[in-house]
């Protein structure tokens, strides 16, 4: 991740103003520059990307509940990661907590209108809770965005009965 994280300052000029400091300057100073000390988080915090893989990692396990206070974290960290709220809505709908799921999968979308798999994930939520227009609605969103997804197709077909 540090490599990737210093190829990154590299191809994004980060380095320019430095090209030839010790690693260890180089962190201290880009902990300074504005976007990565907004983005940083302290020591013992694990960072938005760290959190999210850590929690997928607890949903994988079935701990619902301890992932979905890992996404919260990373949503508190970055409130425009769309990925941490999907990531959330999954685990509350896990739990069978669909309202919460909806609401999760809806931040999503407003971040990322372009997240078929969040409409696609709603509209299984609205499909659980009966309301099938809805469903339907998203399931036809989630395959205008990715028409080659045959799973939202056969979802919207299920959602018509």
């Amino acid at each position: 991740l540090r490599s990737i994280v210093l190829c990154l300052a590299l191809v994004f000029g980060a380095v320019a103003a430095a090209p030839m400091l010790p690693l260890t300057a180089f962190r201290s100073k880009l902990k300074t520059w504005p976007s990565v000390a907004a983005a940083s988080s302290s020591a013992t915090t694990l960072t938005v990307p760290k959190r999210t893989t850590t929690a997928a990692a607890l949903d994988d396990k079935g701990d619902n509940d301890r992932a979905i206070a890992d996404y919260t974290k990373a949503i508190e960290l970055n409130p425009q990661y769309a990925t941490a709220y999907y990531n959330r809505g999954n685990s509350y709908y896990n739990r069978r907590d669909r309202d919460r799921a909806i609401a999760d999968y809806t931040n999503a979308i407003e971040l990322n209108p372009l997240h078929a798999g969040a409409y696609s994930n709603r509209g299984n939520a609205y499909d659980d809770k009966g309301n099938n227009d809805s469903a339907i609605a998203d399931y036809t969103k989630a395959i205008e965005l990715k028409p080659q997804h045959v799973g939202y197709y056969y979802n919207r077909g299920i959602a018509y009965r």
